[in-house]
């Protein structure tokens, strides 16, 4: 067990860890912390390690490695890999020896395994050797390059993380974790794209364990381990902030096409239907890890983290990139080794919406997209009245799908036959909401939302 080998005590939050192992002489200890002492002992090695500030949870990792290392200014990456891929990667084939759900969902947890366990390929308890094993080595070096990039990304707008040096290291299965100054990376990150299980090779798989699984759990090192909550109610705060965050990283990595790509995955998980319930209408995000149950065992993955990204991306075009990012810092800065709420971190996006922007407090944001389900469909008409340079246009959105009385703010952008189109933002409600423009010409364009800047159907 990762997460409660050691004492821990109810209310104390952050801590030093000054840890002695004892452990076989021919294995490495992997641990973030500083080295205090280190000598062997016969056929056993004995290493102190003392974390040099405080730290929420305490993990480390044991096995024969090749490391390697990359250093981004303060910031240090190393990254160890298994000298020898693990037995459930040793079947036949390959493609055949890790059981995975079917379908594979695209937006896999973070942080918690994906499917019910990893198949052996055994045959009487020793497990075939192909001629040719992946090898988990031989991305090394790369690998380390882009997670320290990834680490020097988010510490750009995040500010320092839980420790200065970062840690990776393998763990069985399609899953990931990251404890301060330690990341647990599935081995599939560690394999060639050809080498990985058939279950994975759907691109939507390679992008998650190429790009988003480490700096998802890297971003852990903020949210998590630098900002912490109080309570399980609002726990879905730190998964999704972590994902959007190496959401964020893809796109500026791979482009926004990538991003936006990942996004409308979410969506279509959201609206997936599980034994006659749709993933969106199992429950609130606030209910967190309780959304999980047997009629929808989906529900608590696609809402956490995918709702949860588009929430914070909803937020983010409301805002604006640049007061976004500095609402992250503000927040891993104000709130260093203390908890966030969720009425807290609603007061931080409330103060960085621009000044006349409607909902000003949020209240109706928050109330339908974190309190409550739906999401909603919008339909568009317009008329055109008059002649250049008199025209009147006047468009029409009418919501449909979702409690009457929830409100929502969504773009519309105008775009005339030269020059560059005008957004307008309109609050959808109960009643159609009308926007009435006065134009020179006729407009070439009239889109609804064309960024997908609001989590929606479009009809």
């Amino acid at each position: 067990s990762r997460a409660n080998w050691y004492p821990q005590v109810p209310g104390v939050g952050f801590a030093q860890f000054d840890i002695r192992f004892t452990y076989p002489a021919h294995l490495q200890i992997v641990f973030a912390g500083d080295l205090k002492e280190d000598k062997q002992e016969g056929p056993q090695r004995v290493t102190r390690r003392v974390t040099p500030s405080p730290i929420r949870t305490a993990g480390f990792n044991l096995g024969k490695y090749e490391s390697a290392k990359a250093t981004r200014g303060p910031l240090s990456v190393e990254l160890f890999a298994n000298k020898q891929v693990e037995f459930a990667l040793r079947g036949p084939g390959i493609g055949s020896a890790v059981a995975l759900p079917n379908p594979m969902p695209p937006s896999p947890p973070f942080g918690r395994p994906m499917g019910p366990g990893a198949a052996t390929g055994r045959n009487n308890g020793i497990p075939p050797l192909p001629a040719a094993l992946p090898d988990p080595t031989t991305r090394l070096q790369t690998m380390a390059a882009e997670i320290a990039n990834a680490f020097e990304f988010l510490a750009s707008f995040l500010g320092p993380p839980a420790l200065s040096q970062m840690m990776v290291a393998p763990i069985p299965g399609a899953f990931g974790q990251g404890f301060p100054g330690l990341v647990y990376l599935s081995t599939m990150s560690y394999l060639e794209r050809g080498e990985r299980p058939a279950g994975v090779r759907d691109e939507r798989l390679q992008v998650f364990f190429d790009e988003i699984l480490h700096s998802h759990e890297t971003a852990h090192q903020w949210w998590g381990n630098v900002v912490t909550t109080n309570g399980m109610q609002d726990d879905w705060l730190l998964e999704s902030l972590a994902n959007y965050s190496a959401l964020l990283y893809v796109e500026k990595h791979k482009g926004s096409k990538v991003m936006m790509e990942i996004l409308d995955q979410y969506r279509d998980r959201l609206l997936h239907e599980e034994n006659g319930i749709r993933m969106d209408a199992a429950g609130p995000i606030r209910l967190g890890v309780r959304l999980q149950n047997s009629l929808a065992p989906g529900a608590w993955r696609d809402v956490v983290y995918g709702k949860g990204s588009w929430i914070l991306h909803m937020l983010r075009k409301r805002m604006g990139d640049a007061a976004f990012l500095k609402m992250l810092g503000d927040i891993c800065r104000e709130k260093r080794y203390g908890t966030l709420t969720l009425r807290e971190f609603q007061r931080y996006a409330a103060k960085s919406l621009p000044v006349k922007a409607p909902d000003r407090n949020l209240d109706g944001f928050f109330d339908h997209w974190v309190d409550n389900t739906g999401i909603p469909a919008f339909a568009m008409t317009t008329s055109v009245k008059g002649r250049a340079p008199n025209v009147q246009l006047t468009v029409t959105v009418r919501q449909s799908g979702v409690d009457p009385t929830a409100t929502f703010q969504v773009p519309v952008e105008v775009q005339p036959a030269r020059g560059k189109g005008q957004r307008y933002w309109v609050t959808t409600g109960e009643e159609a909401a009308v926007l009435n423009v006065k134009l020179t010409a006729p407009p070439a364009k009239v889109l609804l939302d064309p960024e997908s800047n609001v989590l929606a159907v479009k009809k």
